[in-house]
């Protein structure tokens, strides 16, 4: 599974209503699969362009690994934070799919 060369990066999920797409400028254009890390606090996230909110979602907590399986996941990606405390996703992208 080739990462993208110099595609990564951290992006912080705080509580904006709607939820926060992962960061379309950073997204590669060839980014196909997308793994990110979570860091410093939880949150909840949906693959589907749906607001997430503190019922609706799935909780990723600190140390979990989000996986994006395609490139419609990667852009549809909506992420709030599940506490008071802002969380950090390390991403990660890759041009294929396991």
């Amino acid at each position: 599974m080739p990462v993208i060369s110099g595609a990564g990066f951290a992006q912080t999920i705080a509580n904006t209503a709607g939820g926060e797409a992962v960061t379309a400028a950073s997204i590669p254009s060839a980014a196909k699969y997308a793994e990110g890390s979570v860091r410093t606090a939880a949150l909840k996230f949906t693959r589907d362009n749906t607001a997430p909110t503190t019922s609706v979602g799935m909780k990723a907590n600190v140390d979990d690994i989000i996986i994006l399986r395609s490139r419609s996941e990667i852009d549809f990606f909506l992420g709030i934070r599940a506490t008071g405390t802002s969380a950090v996703v390390d991403w990660e992208f890759h041009n294929s799919i396991p």
